[in-house]
């Protein structure tokens, strides 16, 4: 980690001392210049510093460090690790995306399999770019028999809207949800046979 990275935290920690540099200057005047224009100075300046600083490999290592916290730490709740899948899931970078993804394998080893749901379903309603990780959210719970993400991933896959269409797998996770007992998967396979579509 670069040691001036303790100075500024975050984006508003660089606008925050850029503020004060101009405050603590009052001799230093800016004759002729609109507020606005300055703000948009300090703001694109700031924002300059921001991506100067945070290289590709300190955001890496930051978000290691968030995945320990959600994956680890009992007292964070389940919206914020939703949450973070939301934010994360589209990002450009492969390394970073594969550690977004990485975080469902260790909330599947405390089988946190709620909060995989809730993220998966969240991933869907990002549209296509968090569909990928959604569909492999899904997959790792229904492959672990929690029965909501069978029934889910077996109505996705018999829908066909989100993930492409699969008709017999579908049907495949549907059972298998409804021989654990989920009412909804077994409403949805009586539903296939009386009209018969999927």
């Amino acid at each position: 980690m670069r040691p001036h990275l303790d100075l500024f935290s975050t984006r508003e920690g660089h606008r925050a001392f850029i503020v004060e540099r101009i405050t603590q200057t009052p001799h230093l005047t800016l004759h002729g210049l609109k507020a606005e224009r300055i703000k948009l100075a300090v703001k694109s300046y700031s924002d300059f510093l921001c991506e100067q600083i945070y290289s590709p490999l300190d955001l890496q290592e930051h978000l290691e460090t968030v995945c320990d916290w959600l994956a680890d730490d009992d007292r964070v709740d389940d919206d914020r690790v939703v949450e973070f899948f939301r934010s994360w899931s589209q990002h450009e970078n492969e390394q970073i995306s594969e550690t977004v993804a990485g975080l469902c394998d260790r909330l599947a080893a405390e089988k946190r399999w709620d909060t995989i749901v809730d993220a998966a379903k969240a991933l869907l309603d990002v549209g296509e770019p968090g569909r990928p990780l959604a569909k492999r959210l899904l997959e790792t719970a229904a492959q672990n028999n929690f029965h909501r993400a069978m029934r889910i991933l077996g109505n996705r896959l018999l829908e066909g809207g989100c993930f492409e269409q699969d008709i017999e797998e579908g049907r495949r996770w549907l059972t298998k949800a409804a021989d654990e007992g989920d009412t909804l998967a077994m409403w949805r396979l009586g539903h296939c046979l009386l009209e018969g579509d999927g």
